[in-house]
């Protein structure tokens, strides 16, 4: 997924940590988890606490393994993977500092740039057609190879200035161009490198996305902001801001097929609905949780705010709704009436969403490691796609709709049919 990879846990580790240190250090991010052991310490726990508590979240044993293929070439977490268009390609990135290129049916490594980035691969995708895939790390060095039939030719390689921990880049729906965000929005077109900076401000994003048109993006703010822009001049079509929605630091955007509506989720467990064409602000929707974790004297906390961390359009049967995930639920609102349908508690919490169109079910990446399937329509919880043995950071759906692509804090890239649960 090319969208924010770093979950939401590692992304404010490491920021806990940036604040801290100088440009100058080198580190990992397996320091954010020692980061967050000694955060568990100061709070009362002692060591013996601790280690069971992380052993918890490391060590879940998948009572099977329901993947078709699985392929454990990195060392670390895998941060972000993606399947090309024709399913023959698995493209992943991780903790290891590598890009890798998997031929699915053998399972073998078809190009491991190993000593090729600088930091983590966080980011990873292959364009509309397959003909170019990228990736980049966290210290925003970002290349892209084209697929040929010999193989891979690294066609562009540059450093991208003022990226973040939680930036996120998207391929254009139908060109050979990347949309980058961090501090500053850059639109790289490929394989020229040709490259334009349609934003450029104070003010960090961690969240956005081309419109269906390809003329205009997305672009949701740290600071509450929500701006539409127009790529060929770099000017604001439309701008929603923080002071009339409520809204706090942008996390998700979903954009309707119908080029107009689009949705943005909140830190602060809002989810807001805008027209873009003649812009209005539709509605501000409360996506909190009925779940408040427990403070370090066993009390729940009293102000717990919950994240809005993805969302997703869909038509299915005649229902149209927007699918939200929020840390420990999934919200199903029905965008035309302003209704929750259902709102399911998933105590194993939500790192990514995937709901296929013309579907009745959603899929559901957890901490723990299951690939969790729900009916949208009744709410009901189907059986679990098992294999991960910790928390899912990236999931994505093949063209044909008939595969789940999973990566995840356990190391492992892995395949699962779907065909059977879609009825395809």
């Amino acid at each position: 997924m090319t969208q924010d990879n770093v979950p939401r846990e590692l992304r404010e580790g490491r920021q806990r940590l940036d604040e801290g240190l100088s440009d100058d250090d080198d580190f990992e991010l397996v320091e954010v988890l020692e980061n967050v052991v000694d955060e568990v310490l100061e709070q009362g726990e002692t060591d013996d606490e601790a280690e069971d508590d992380i052993g918890d979240i490391w060590n879940y044993q998948p009572s099977k393994d329901d993947a078709i293929h699985t392929h454990s070439h990195h060392k670390g977490s895998v941060f972000a993977c993606d399947i090309h268009p024709e399913g023959k390609i698995i493209a992943s990135g991780g903790e290891d500092d590598r890009f890798i290129l998997t031929e699915v049916s053998s399972g073998n490594i078809l190009l491991d740039c190993n000593n090729y980035f600088q930091d983590s691969v966080t980011m990873v995708g292959f364009n509309h057609d397959g003909k170019y895939v990228f990736g980049c790390d966290m210290m925003g060095l970002i290349a892209v190879w084209k697929v040929l039939p010999s193989g891979f030719s690294c066609v562009f390689k540059e450093t991208v200035g003022g990226l973040t921990p939680s930036s996120w880049a998207k391929w254009h729906p139908k060109s050979n161009v990347l949309l980058i965000g961090g501090h500053s929005v850059w639109l790289y077109k490929v394989p020229s490198g040709q490259c334009k900076l349609v934003h450029e401000g104070t003010t960090e994003t961690d969240s956005g996305d081309f419109m269906p048109d390809g003329k205009r993006a997305v672009i949701g703010f740290e600071d509450g902001t929500v701006k539409v822009i127009d790529l060929a001049t770099g000017g604001t079509n439309c701008k929603f801001a923080p002071e009339s929605t409520q809204l706090s630091n942008i996390l998700s955007v979903a954009i309707h097929p119908d080029n107009n509506l689009i949705a943005v989720g909140a830190m602060n467990s809002k989810l807001a609905l805008f027209k873009t064409q003649q812009p209005k602000t539709v509605a501000v929707l409360d996506c909190a949780e009925d779940i408040r974790p427990l403070d370090q004297d066993g009390e729940e906390q009293e102000e717990y705010v919950t994240s809005t961390e993805s969302a997703v359009f869909v038509s299915v049967d005649g229902m149209n709704v927007l699918v939200v995930g929020t840390d420990h639920a999934v919200h199903v609102w029905d965008y035309t009436r302003l209704v929750l349908r259902h709102k399911i508690a998933i105590d194993d919490g939500v790192t990514r969403i995937i709901w296929p169109e013309n579907s009745l079910f959603i899929f559901v990446g957890t901490r723990l490691g299951t690939v969790n399937v729900y009916n949208a329509l009744s709410g009901e919880k189907q059986p679990s796609l098992e294999g991960h043995k910790s928390s899912i950071l990236d999931i994505h759906l093949s063209s044909d709709k008939r595969h789940l692509i999973t990566s995840g804090d356990d190391g492992a890239v892995k395949m699962f049919d779907i065909s059977q649960i879609l009825r395809i």
